[in-house]
């Protein structure tokens, strides 16, 4: 029995009652009896369901999820399943009073395959959980009015099904499926190989490209979405570099209107006003940001333009180092090696350069068994300043100047390529002492964690880092892309984060989440599985290479992305 369009008096009671939030009341349903002459079955049924409601909402969870998948799902996941059930057995019960499944396509349908697609929610896990509910309302309904309740039910199952086709064909318009896709489709990638067409990028491509694939599609869509604008302001701004004070063009979040938006921003060392530096440079309010995502239609297709103005030379704020009581100092014999730890150059001649901070460890795997193909890992450490490459015959723990153990030495290859690589990161491998092999504690000083997975970064992130002076800070990105005068731009590009650093935190670790809070926006944490959370927590975001005077902010560092580090040497984090 298929149901008809009924009286318009019953349009208004239901939109009464959604206006409320509310199920349609006992009483109401009674009083709407004598429109209903002919279907007087349906005011029972409704009735039943809004009675019932809550016992069908739990027997529908319950057979959904088993007992080993409900062990792991979060509160905020049962939450917002209960919520989502709740919101479709409600408007099912409208459709089937009103007998117009229009409601179902305006109120429900409506955007509702992008919005779970958006959260990286699966959407057959929706369907499945639909097609539950429909089986614990046959058990509850009587036989002759099964068809009755389960006709909206199966067009809300059939209409998902129908829209998430047709989403996963718009999707697969934009979304790349291999390093290669993304490197013909990336815009930002297509600047680089236009404008330096000597640039080595197809390795890069590939790691940043395989780790984008371990984020949920929201933060993929906000990397992509943040590289569009990325893109589109270094061709609008790049002759920049040649008018005066001019510092650096980035790409960050900032509250305008007292809502956190993504702008771009021009950095200048002057006096003068924005106003002015906007008028002298021509440069205008917005720049118009032309996305190749269909799916990015909720994103502006129009970014505002900031000036942030830096007076150089800007002091740092130094920060006086966590007081060590005389009993906890280390002895001059190495204990243990760790990311954090504050070392130093040295040669027979003397101390090269200062103090700064072990980043972390670096893995190489090498076949030892060609045989069976059978594996073992290089470890070496990693920091930051090339010029150890060519000063420094060996690496010191940092105590005592000139009686601090020897850790390593660094490691340099004779490939040409090799060294330029190691020169334009301003990074240095630091190959360990084979008797200090053993004391390596891949766990971050000061937090009983390993660095996890490398992820790429987003504006407004989460960090935490580990610096060898400064000890452990927390922050958030504050802009995902940096282009500073007189360096060419990256296909995966330096990032700048609000976290104060000191002499010495330069090669500081910068990971992912802090404290309670992990490394995606708030508004998304329920959506994803604890287990999950905790996997992109802290997941190695990259090293300090910088402090504010290159950027124009006392309290913002630059970072060197660890995803172009470990794809110019072909490493990964050990594990």
């Amino acid at each position: 029995m298929s149901i008809n369009k009924q009286n318009d008096v019953v349009t208004s009671v239901i939109n009464s009652a959604d206006s409320q939030g509310r199920y349609i009341s006992s009483d109401t349903l009674k009083s709407l009896a004598k429109y209903l002459e002919e279907n007087t079955r349906l005011t029972a049924i409704a009735e039943k369901i809004a009675r019932k409601h809550d016992q069908i909402l739990k027997q529908t969870i319950s057979n959904f999820w088993d007992t080993s998948e409900f062990e792991k799902v979060s509160s905020g996941q049962y939450t917002a399943c209960l919520r989502d059930l709740d919101f479709f057995l409600r408007y099912s019960t409208y459709t089937m009073i009103a007998g117009d499944y229009s409601i179902l396509d305006k109120r429900v349908l409506n955007g509702l395959a992008e919005t779970y697609t958006s959260l990286d929610i699966p959407i057959s896990r929706v369907l499945e959980a639909l097609q539950s509910m429909k089986r614990v309302l046959i058990e509850l309904i009587d036989e002759d009015n099964l068809e009755i309740v389960t006709d909206c039910l199966d067009y809300l199952i059939n209409g998902l099904n129908k829209d998430t086709q047709l989403l996963s064909s718009n999707n697969a318009s934009w979304e790349p499926q291999s390093y290669h896709e993304w490197l013909k489709m990336d815009r930002l990638a297509q600047y680089i190989l236009k404008n330096y067409p000597n640039s080595l990028i197809e390795e890069e491509a590939k790691v940043f490209f395989e780790s984008l694939q371990l984020m949920p599609y929201p933060l993929r869509k906000k990397v992509w979405w943040e590289r569009e604008v990325m893109t589109t302001l270094y061709e609008k701004m790049s002759n920049f570099e040649d008018k005066p004070g001019f510092v650096s063009i980035a790409v960050g979040e900032k509250e305008i209107d007292k809502k956190q938006v993504l702008v771009g921003k021009v950095v200048f060392t002057t006096f003068l006003p924005e106003k002015e530096i906007k008028s002298k440079f021509s440069i205008p309010d917005y720049i118009q940001v032309e996305s190749s995502i269909n799916a990015l239609s909720k994103f502006p297709s129009k970014v505002p333009i900031v000036i942030e103005l830096a007076n150089r030379p800007i002091p740092l704020n130094f920060k006086t180092p966590l007081e060590i009581k005389d009993d906890m100092k280390q002895s001059t014999s190495v204990v243990k090696i760790q990311s954090g730890d504050a070392i130093v150059g040295k040669s027979s001649v003397g101390t090269f350069g200062k103090k700064v901070t072990l980043s972390t460890f670096l893995a190489e795997k090498k076949i030892i068994d060609s045989c069976d193909s059978k594996f073992q890992e290089n470890i070496y450490a990693l920091t930051v300043g090339h010029g150890f490459e060519v000063n420094t015959q060996s690496i010191h723990s940092h105590r005592d100047t000139f009686t601090s153990p020897q850790i390593g030495t660094i490691f340099s290859k004779e490939s040409h390529s090799y060294q330029e690589k190691i020169k334009n990161l301003d990074i240095s491998l630091i190959k360990l002492d084979e008797s200090l092999k053993s004391k390596i504690d891949l766990n971050l000083k000061w937090v009983d964690q390993i660095p996890k997975k490398i992820v790429p970064i987003f504006a407004n992130m989460p960090v935490q880092m580990f610096g060898a002076t400064s000890k452990h800070q927390v922050g958030y990105v504050r802009n995902s892309g940096v282009l500073t005068a007189g360096y060419n731009p990256s296909i995966i590009p330096s990032f700048s984060v609000d976290i104060e650093a000191a002499p010495g935190d330069s090669g500081a670790l910068l990971v992912g989440g802090h404290h309670d809070q992990y490394p995606i926006p708030k508004h998304l944490e329920e959506h994803y599985s604890r287990e999950w959370r905790e996997s992109v927590t802290c997941s190695a975001c990259g090293i300090l290479i910088s402090s504010s005077n290159i950027i124009g902010h006392p309290k913002e560092v630059l970072f060197r992305p660890m995803l172009s580090i470990v794809s110019a040497l072909k490493m990964s984090i050990p594990k």
